[in-house]
């Protein structure tokens, strides 16, 4: 991969969706030479699909993070639980860690009874193959990106889906149609969506218009495949002894600056943060690490590292969402 392919990156991991004239005319390529670049991206598995961001807020009571370490699971019993897992409607990934657990489970619920029914859910389909569960809850995300990593100067990145909303907004079936095609590929063309919906194609392309100016589609994404870039992601769980919003809010301003770090949120429970940092060696981490603790010394008190082996299932929107 040389520089065109990250200029191509930066500029297509936020905006997916742009006019690719308009894309080659950023990247100083020609329309044909960015096509072959972004087929040659996807066929190496570096590109894996286009998301849009949508503003899960509008929809749901809450986000949680569950942190599960298994016991005696066969390949075959594994499959099975992961697929029921993932076909429930308010699942929005799976991964699978090291260190002290095993598989780490992000969900959102409309209200308080689905929080309870999924924590059941996820209770009963592990049954006795779940020897320690850890329970999280999600105040507030502040980074969810990884474009910085493909640029050389420093910029504050503070792209979210879970962003603060004052009153949740009603939706009709058409747009709930269009966020549902777009969740899960926002490539797919307006046409496309129009003859499902069974309306004008400039009537969708409208209602996208409409979508994105209520700040419900807040932009849309490629997914990548770090580790086809050398990458290795981390879940990394700070603790925190908070000595007063300001000395907090330089660590906020760290997490949205540091380019290795994709993703940060604010939680309720044994830990403070959680936040997702990549790393091309050990060393390279450990060193993050270290400079963490040194920038935070008296404010960070506890740090637990989970190497992400894999992620198993993503989504931008789960469908549970809009029933």
């Amino acid at each position: 991969m040389d520089k065109k392919d990250t200029k191509i990156l930066y500029e297509i991991s936020e905006n997916a969706r742009d006019s690719r004239n308009v894309l080659a005319r950023r990247v100083g390529v020609s329309r044909e030479v960015l096509d072959y670049r972004i087929k040659k991206l996807k066929e190496e598995g570096i590109i894996t699909g286009f998301q849009a961001r949508i503003s899960i807020s509008n929809f749901v009571y809450g986000g949680y993070i569950l942190l599960i370490q298994s016991l005696d699971l066969t390949k075959e019993s594994e499959d099975k639980i992961l697929k029921k897992i993932e076909n429930n409607g308010n699942t929005q990934y799976i991964g699978r860690l090291g260190g002290g657990y095993d598989f780490i489970i992000g969900f959102t619920v409309k209200d308080l009874f689905g929080l309870s029914d999924y924590v059941n859910f996820i209770n009963s389909v592990f049954s006795n193959h779940k020897s320690k569960l850890t329970f999280l809850t999600m105040v507030k995300e502040f980074k969810d990106s990884f474009k910085n990593i493909f640029s050389e100067s420093e910029q504050t990145n503070d792209f979210v889906s879970m962003s603060f909303v004052k009153e949740k907004l009603e939706i009709d079936s058409i747009d709930k149609k269009i966020l549902q095609a777009f969740g899960k590929d926002c490539s797919v063309p307006s046409w496309g969506i129009a003859e499902k919906c069974k309306i004008t194609e400039v009537a969708i392309r409208k209602r996208i218009k409409k979508l994105i100016d209520k700040k419900i589609i807040l932009g849309f994404r490629t997914m990548l495949n770090l580790t086809k870039l050398g990458y290795e992601p981390n879940f990394i769980f700070i603790k925190l002894n908070i000595k007063d919003k300001e000395s907090e809010k330089s660590l906020v301003d760290f997490f949205k600056k540091n380019k290795n770090i994709t993703y940060a949120t604010k939680l309720i429970g044994e830990q403070d943060y959680a936040i997702t940092v990549l790393s091309k060696s050990n060393m390279e981490l450990n060193n993050f690490i270290l400079d963490l603790r040194n920038k935070f010394k008296g404010m960070v008190v506890g740090v637990e590292n989970y190497p992400l082996f894999e992620m198993i299932y993503h989504t931008q929107l789960a469908e549970g969402f809009l029933e």
